[in-house]
């Protein structure tokens, strides 16, 4: 077999600038396989899937998936979670809008963020309003950019596909660590099993740290690896899995993103393919033991009911 460091060298020459038209012609399928390969140095195994990140790209890339766009889409999930849980865990949404044109910055508080819903990573944060509208027209186009486009192509993440595009408005929040943060909770057939923290403190120091439920320290990382860095166990943990739980009931699995600020616990999204399952498992013994934990297979798995149906 061909050494693991050549393959990624392979991979991340099919993937320098020169070659953006190659890659463009590419399915979002094939790439994600092909970052795959670059990541943890071996190519998925589909036929008889036992990693979880193996199981994770056949979830995102199967029919039931595609049944779960209104969970995926950032407005609409809204409804389900007020029928679930109640609007007291929503953010402040002071508007939805079909392009930039329509937004009117100067009735926006001083602090907000600029969202798309169909997407990931698609945000704009505004901690200053005065030089937010100073680049609008920069601003403009980036979001024009992004509603053009389906997210689904990129890595064939099927919950995308049908989304129909829109910005919000939402509330800003202050998520930094050690006092605040987001808890991404991993709900493996209903059953919340572990528990990622991401994010920086101070300039330097990064967070990537996985717990159980009981708040111990895992001997595991999905993607970069976490510096030396405890953090408190938040106040509010017990309520968090529980309501992860009771939002992830209806899926195999679901990453259930929630903030903690202060004592407030506020829904952030579900995630069905967290990192389109490019990030590898390290070390790598672990990705099976996450592979135990996914269901499969889960084409059969019932059609969840569209939020607020």
């Amino acid at each position: 077999m061909m050494d693991k460091v050549i393959l990624k060298k392979i991979v991340k020459f099919l993937f320098r600038p020169a070659s953006h038209i190659l890659v463009k012609s590419l399915s979002g399928f094939f790439i994600c396989k092909m970052q795959i390969l670059r990541m943890s140095g071996r190519w998925p195994n589909l036929n008889n899937p036992q990693t979880y990140t193996d199981k994770l790209l056949l979830y995102m890339s199967s029919d039931f998936m595609e049944r779960c766009s209104a969970y995926a889409d950032k407005i609409a999930v809204r409804e389900y979670v007020k029928d679930i849980i109640g609007p007291q865990i929503l953010s402040d949404v002071y508007g939805v809008y079909d392009s930039c044109d329509e937004i009117d910055f100067t009735a926006l508080p001083e602090k907000f963020y600029l969202k798309t819903n169909h997407g990931s990573g698609w945000n704009l944060s505004c901690s200053n309003k005065e030089i937010f509208i100073r680049h609008s027209q920069a601003n403009k186009k980036k979001t024009a950019r992004w509603l053009r486009e389906n997210y689904y192509k990129r890595y064939g993440e099927r919950q995308y596909k049908n989304i129909q595009p829109k910005l919000y408005i939402e509330e800003y929040l202050d998520t930094k660590l050690p006092q605040n943060g987001q808890m991404r909770i991993f709900v493996f057939s209903g059953k919340a099993e572990f528990i990622q923290v991401t994010g920086t403190i101070g300039d330097k120091t990064i967070v990537n740290n996985f717990y159980n439920c009981c708040w111990e320290l895992l001997p595991f990382v999905i993607g970069r690896k976490s510096e030396a860095c405890e953090l408190k166990k938040p106040d509010q943990l017990e309520e968090m899995i529980l309501i992860a739980e009771a939002l992830a009931k209806p899926f195999p699995f679901v990453r259930v993103d929630l903030y903690h600020i202060g004592k407030r616990i506020i829904f952030s999204e579900l995630t069905f393919s967290p990192s389109a399952a490019v990030y590898a498992v390290s070390p790598g013994e672990w990705s099976y033991k996450l592979g135990n934990m996914f269901p499969y297979p889960f084409e059969n798995c019932n059609s969840p009911t569209a939020p607020g149906a």
